[in-house]
């Protein structure tokens, strides 16, 4: 491998989902071989599949994604734990893996008896062992407690003596999965010093975190792992900043729609849970709902909107069938129109096919997102499919009484892939009778009545909105960057006067911010006004807030005894979230004290 310390080629992990426990027995003893008629007593899960990686001799290399990404079960076949399904791994000789808090040693030892039974595992004499022992202790910090048994340490002093004994002895590959997270900051500090020693005698080091500043302080090189795939491979800020950018967005979109339910719902709503999903099942079937004469791949389905994506389905990619993600193919064993996830063309897909010369539809769900649906039409689904053979084919939604038609598909045999783009113009009305909610359960609709929980007659608030600079819609905002809130009302009828007061808190309820002072308008006359606030920059502090706002004839400071008469009061139904800038870890306070800039 001259100075390729890391090979893999076309990696791929593929695990068996059972529908009973008897079948996982059944498999693991042989049994399933003998009953060969037995096929669909399982469905394929691919963790990872189709990864190409070369790590060079000396170099650090950041693995970096969200939770169920694939990064431990990368790691777990680059240590030998567990067995590829298909392609190949070329590693080093010597693999020093530290994976798992917990693992290793046996909590009932002292930490010295561990450090023992740990090296002589390694190969290590007596007097070699006896040679590094202090200098494991001294690293780790550990001398008055390297006595006591294992069982009696916290985390973090755990962390230390793993990282010390695992680094005593000089690796060709030191594989590091998030156990420095229990260590403190002088420590890790420590670490990446004793982590950049090694690289220089050319040890290659695989460090897998969540913390991307410690990424960027000790990795020369990242790879971005998504849905088991590299989305990205390069330097690191350049790769830090595209998955910082893609987690932004995700955040975005979860503000969007938690406004959205703020506004129907109330404050009540807690700020934590997930962006909301309408979960619509969708199928492909023949023309006449008979078997399918020839297989027909698909390989993504995409619901759009005017300027966004509201569902999306990569079908035969990895994880295409996971069930917790709100839009994936619906893989039932003896069941199912899916084949099993291919390769046709270079790119990975499932056919459209009869099993058992039975007749089932291919079905998936498709969890529409709820804050991309407020954007507005037009819509449509794009079904990405290879074009072979001449057998027409439809896809249709489901409305929760009936599958409802979106579109005939018509191959023609050009033997290539190919993007059938079906309108929904029509269809998801229909799908949406009931509101956002989950099929058969209406949705509360944002209402003048729902959203005005104070208001009268004479004036209401119609909207809160966050913007930056440019006038752009934002949710999430960096640490002092410039930020507007726009509050939009609508006077009903003629009012002498007006006064609008602004009061912002975080997620639990401390007040930092109350305007109520001018502006006051006189005189308005019916008809849509705005006020616009400019933080230019912002002055908070990294956390989540919540607004609430209200159109008052007059207000009193110095009276919170009552509800002051009003014309309408926005009760916490709007929320946006401040965070600290890149690479930042300490503790940057609540507020950033600047002046604000109001117009009218």
């Amino acid at each position: 491998m001259s100075d390729t310390t890391i090979r893999l080629r076309g990696l791929g992990k593929m695990y068996r989902l059972y529908r009973h426990p008897a079948d996982k027995v059944a498999d693991a003893l042989g049994i399933n071989r003998i009953l060969f008629w037995r096929k669909h007593y399982y469905q394929e899960f691919w963790a990872l599949r189709g990864l190409d990686l070369t790590v060079e001799r000396g170099e650090r290399l950041g693995i970096i994604g969200q939770n169920g990404a694939g990064k431990t079960t990368l790691l777990k076949m680059l240590i030998g734990n567990v067995m590829p399904t298909e392609g190949t791994v070329e590693v080093g000789r010597r693999i020093q893996a530290l994976m798992e808090l917990g693992t290793g040693f046996h909590p009932e030892f002292t930490g010295r008896r561990n450090i023992w039974a740990s090296l002589s595992y390694q190969g290590l004499t007596g007097n070699q062992i006896k040679a590094k022992e202090a200098e494991i202790i001294d690293f780790a910090e550990l001398e008055e407690f390297i006595d006591h048994p294992v069982r009696t340490y916290s985390a973090g002093m755990y962390a230390r003596l793993a990282f010390s004994v695992a680094t005593s002895v000089k690796p060709d590959i030191l594989v590091i999965d998030e156990v420095l997270g229990a260590g403190d900051a002088y420590f890790v500090g420590k670490c990446v010093d004793r982590m950049r020693s090694l690289t220089d005698e050319g040890v290659t080091v695989i460090f897998v975190s969540h913390d991307m500043a410690s990424v960027q302080r000790f990795c020369s090189r990242a790879i971005w792992l998504q849905r088991g795939r590299v989305v990205a491979d390069g330097d690191v800020l350049d790769v830090a900043k595209r998955y910082l950018k893609h987690t932004r967005e995700r955040e975005e979109k979860r503000l969007r729609a938690m406004n959205v339910k703020l506004r129907e719902d109330g404050p009540q709503t807690s700020l934590t849970q997930p962006v909301e999903f309408k979960k619509v099942i969708a199928h492909f079937v023949t023309s006449g709902r008979l078997s399918w004469r020839s297989p027909h791949p698909i390989s993504r389905v995409t619901i759009r909107g005017a300027d966004s994506v509201l569902a999306e389905v990569h079908v035969g990619e990895t994880m295409d069938n996971d069930v917790s993600s709100p839009s994936h193919t619906i893989i039932e064993p003896g069941a199912t129109g899916w084949g099993e996830a291919v390769k046709v063309a270079e790119r990975y897909c499932r056919e459209l096919k009869s099993i058992d010369y039975k007749s089932f539809h291919a079905a998936l769900q498709l969890g529409l997102d709820l804050s991309a649906l407020e954007s507005g039409g037009p819509y449509w689904a794009e079904i990405e499919h290879f074009d072979a053979g001449s057998e027409p084919f439809q896809f249709e939604l489901f409305d929760g009484e009936k599958y409802l038609q979106a579109g005939t598909i018509n191959p023609s045999g050009t033997e290539r892939w190919c993007v059938a783009k079906l309108p929904l113009d029509e269809v998801l009305p229909l799908i949406f009778k009931d509101g956002y909610g989950d099929a058969g359960a209406p949705a509360a609709q944002p209402t003048e009545e729902v959203i005005d929980i104070h208001g009268g007659e004479d004036a209401r608030i119609e909207s809160v909105d966050f913007l930056n600079l440019q006038g752009q819609e934002r949710f999430v905002f960096s640490l002092g960057e410039p930020m507007k809130m726009r509050i939009k009302y609508r006077v009903l009828k003629p009012i002498e006067k007006i006064m609008i007061v602004l009061a912002i808190f975080t997620r639990d309820g401390i007040p930092v911010y109350n305007e109520a002072q001018p502006p006051v308008e006189d005189s308005l006359k019916p008809g849509t006004y705005s006020m616009e606030y400019v933080f230019d920059p912002a002055p908070f502090g990294p956390r989540d807030y919540v607004v609430s706002t209200g159109l008052f004839p007059e207000f009193d400071v110095s009276d919170d005894s009552r509800l002051q008469p009003h014309y309408c009061i926005w009760d916490r139904r709007s929320c946006f979230r401040v965070e600290k800038p890149q690479g930042v870890q300490i503790e940057l306070g609540l507020l950033r004290y600047e002046p604000v800039k109001r117009k009218a």
